[in-house]
């Protein structure tokens, strides 16, 4: 990036004409000072980003600089591009026992609005039973796109808790202990194996994902009541097995079942046991609200 004669003040309090990078590095510095005075969370890697993609092309720059092109203020601060609006980082997968580490993401659409990369840790080959899996996610946004204007959290990462900060593609993704379920993502094709009745219990750790019992869930030697999953969205296809002996405990007011609210799907399952309603409210041995 050059600076084309700019008319400057200098010490005596008259003007000269200055050129070359010694012009052009105080202006480009202050491009860099009022994006990241806008957007504290930018990166220094995403403010140089969103400088040198928005220059204006100038023909004689033309393999003279990096950009082709004179820097651009209005040009960086308000985006030439669209915001990225593609929340779902679907590459990404819950970890799963013996299965390799994902590294690199692409996202969907030509030209693609991201692509990305993946830090894992711990760091192993392939994913180890009773281990929790943080994985930071580092997107590049595509051409034609930007992530100034997305929002703080908006990004999604299947069966993960995430968080990021607004204005930027840095993503941290946590996700549960491998063997929280029987197997599967939680996707329409994978879903979660829920073989147990403490897997069963794990299902209010994601309740948009997909699930299917693997076999019987029996609450014979359980101690514990049921208390209710508060709310559902997902999907879960029993199979045509069946919860057994399973006592489901309201002791305050609100909605009581397996679920307390289902907004999802709740198929091919039979439900046996009994209700211990202590209080007013909406009950349902599959949900109190559906």
């Amino acid at each position: 990036m050059q600076c084309t004669r700019y008319c400057t003040a200098d010490i005596g309090g008259d003007y000269t004409w200055f050129t070359g990078t010694s012009a052009a590095t105080p202006f480009v510095a202050d491009v860099a000072a009022l994006l990241k005075s806008r957007s504290p969370g930018l990166s220094a890697a995403i403010i140089k980003n969103y400088i040198a993609n928005s220059v204006t092309k100038i023909p004689a720059l033309v393999n003279n600089c990096s950009t082709d092109g004179l820097l651009n203020a209005y040009g960086a601060l308000s985006g030439g591009y669209s915001t990225v609006k593609l929340r779902s980082i679907q590459s990404v997968v819950v970890p799963t026992l013996g299965e390799t580490p994902v590294k690199e993401i692409v996202s969907t659409g030509s030209p693609p609005q991201y692509t990305g990369t993946l830090t894992w840790l711990p760091n192993h080959s392939t994913f180890q039973s009773g281990v929790r899996y943080t994985a930071t996610i580092i997107l590049n946004a595509g051409n034609g796109y930007t992530f100034y204007g997305i929002g703080e959290n908006f990004f999604n990462v299947q069966g993960a808790s995430i968080t990021n900060l607004s204005d930027t593609g840095i993503v941290t993704a946590v996700f549960p202990v491998v063997g929280t379920f029987g197997g599967g993502n939680g996707t329409w094709s994978t879903p979660y194996l829920v073989k147990n009745v403490d897997q069963l219990k794990n299902v209010k750790l994601f309740p948009d994902s997909f699930f299917e019992l693997a076999n019987d869930i029996i609450f014979e030697c359980y101690p514990d009541n049921w208390t209710s999953i508060p709310e559902f969205w997902g999907t879960l296809d029993g199979k045509n097995y069946k919860i057994s002996n399973i006592k489901i405990l309201a002791t305050e007011y609100g909605d009581h079942g397996l679920f307390g609210i289902n907004y999802g799907d709740i198929k091919n399952l039979t439900i046996e046991g009994s209700m211990d309603i202590q209080v007013d409210g909406y009950v349902g041995m599959f949900a109190g609200k559906n």
